[in-house]
């Protein structure tokens, strides 16, 4: 398997290939195996679509009450979807900012608190860092530093939408 392109000249070798494709395209046939396969296409559509709108992630039924929660993947980012204190629908980077572990290791569930399972990081529903697990808190950490990342998170009809 290639590695997934990452710097500009492989981005630019895999736009590249793109427009070669689409020039070769024949309407009314089927696209070529690249369109689908070739990893250089996939980081631009990555880039291009899937991170530029807004997601379709679920919908408010699953997260009922404050603690309620599920996990959304779009390619390498795992999102905790869940619903906070203030009854709002939230939307958090499920990787812990200690050491990067998936702090939610469920596919959904009900917690009071999310804990890291590594070291011990609790977060409060809303993001929020709360403890560190054995960590002396008085000293040079502001705990406003190191709550989950959050992401843009709309509700409309019942659905959820998000945006990375």
């Amino acid at each position: 398997m290639t590695a997934i392109p990452t710097t500009p000249s492989q981005l630019a070798e895999a736009q590249a290939l793109l427009d070669r494709l689409i020039a070769e395209h024949s309407p009314g046939h089927a696209l070529q195996r690249e369109f689908q396969t070739d990893p250089g296409i996939y980081q631009l559509e990555l880039e291009r679509i899937w991170r530029r709108g807004w997601l379709f992630a679920g919908h408010t039924c699953q997260v009922k009450r404050p603690g309620d929660y599920f996990v959304f993947d779009v390619d390498t980012d795992s999102l905790i979807v869940i619903r906070g204190d203030d009854d709002r629908i939230h939307t958090l980077h499920n990787t812990c900012r200690h050491r990067g572990m998936k702090v939610c290791q469920a596919q959904s569930g009900h917690v009071t608190r999310i804990v890291c399972p590594y070291h011990q990081w609790s977060y409060a529903r809303s993001g929020a860092l709360m403890a560190c697990g054995g960590m002396d808190m008085d000293g040079d950490l502001d705990r406003r530093d190191f709550g989950l990342h959050r992401v843009l998170t709309r509700e409309v009809g019942g659905l959820i939408f998000v945006c990375l």
